[in-house]
Formats: C-alpha cells, structure tokens, sequence
C-alpha cells in the first residue's frame, strides 16, 4: 500500500521485501485457512485492541493459526507501508512502521488482509505489478474497501477518523 503517489525507490522495495520473505521462511505455518482467517476478521475481537500497540505486535502469533505470514519490517525510504506475496500456497503479509503510528498499521493490514481474501494468490506491492494499471487500481480500490468497511464501517467514518488526526 503507497501513499500520496510518492515514487519508490525499486533497489530499497527490494531488499525490504527480500528481508519480509526471510523472516517468513522462519515461521512454521500450518496450511492456509482462509475460513479460519475470515473467522478472525468477523467475530472481530480485535476491536477491543484497538489502540494497544501490544496486541498488534501479537497478530503474527494469531495469523500463524490460520497460516498467514505476518511480518513486520522496519520501513526503509521510499517503500511501500505494506505487500502481500504468496509463498507455497500461504499468504506473507509484510507491513512497514512507516509513519510509525497505529492507525496506519491496522489500516495497511486490513488492506492487505482485503487482498489476502479477494486476491488470491497475487503478489501485490507498489512496482511489482506487471499488469495494466487499470487492473491494479481496481484491486487496490477493492482492498480499500475492505479496509474501510471492517475498521469504519464504510468510508464516511474513515473520512472522519483522518479529518480529526490532521
């Protein structure tokens, strides 16, 4: 996920996306269980956390039950806040601390979490996609939509969320 069309640098993408795929092959997945994934995203717990910065750290451990990768890799300049790859039929979803602030970091993950869902086995990520950009912008629209519809309940609380953090 990029923000404010800011250019990025392809030599920093990758090294930070090559570190996410190292830390990924460190984790002992179970197989991927979309069901089980979704079953999180619905029942919604996570709302309760918030804004506790502990919980997020802890939503690897949780993913891992549903075989989802979750990485977090400090941000290098001019890379992306988050990506999803698919790696022997498992989802790697790697966020950057770029901005350093919590909102982004549950946003980027729902967005990302979106593509996980309605993208299937595509690698999604800034400069990485060798498909016309009509196409990724509709994917990046539909990943969005599900970011806002599970953490705003649609995009006019997003709006309103964003507009009182300025």
């Amino acid at each position: 996920r990029t923000q404010n069309k800011m250019e990025v640098n392809s030599i920093n993408l990758h090294a930070w996306l090559r570190r996410g795929e190292l830390d990924f092959k460190a984790l002992n997945l179970s197989d991927y269980d979309e069901r089980e994934l979704m079953g999180w995203i619905e029942a919604k717990e996570w709302m309760a956390h918030i804004e506790d910065v502990d919980y997020f750290k802890s939503l690897p451990s949780i993913f891992s039950r549903s075989g989802v990768g979750l990485v977090f890799v400090p941000s290098l300049p001019k890379t992306v806040y988050g990506a999803i790859r698919w790696i022997d039929d498992k989802p790697l979803i790697q966020i950057s601390d770029r901005g350093h602030d919590l909102i982004s970091c549950w946003f980027t993950l729902f967005h990302e979490l979106g593509h996980a869902i309605k993208h299937k086995n595509v690698e999604i990520y800034e400069g990485g996609i060798n498909e016309s950009k009509t196409k990724q912008n509709k994917r990046e629209r539909e990943a969005n939509k599900f970011a806002n519809e599970y953490l705003f309940n649609g995009d006019g609380l997003r709006k309103a969320v964003f507009d009182r953090k300025r």
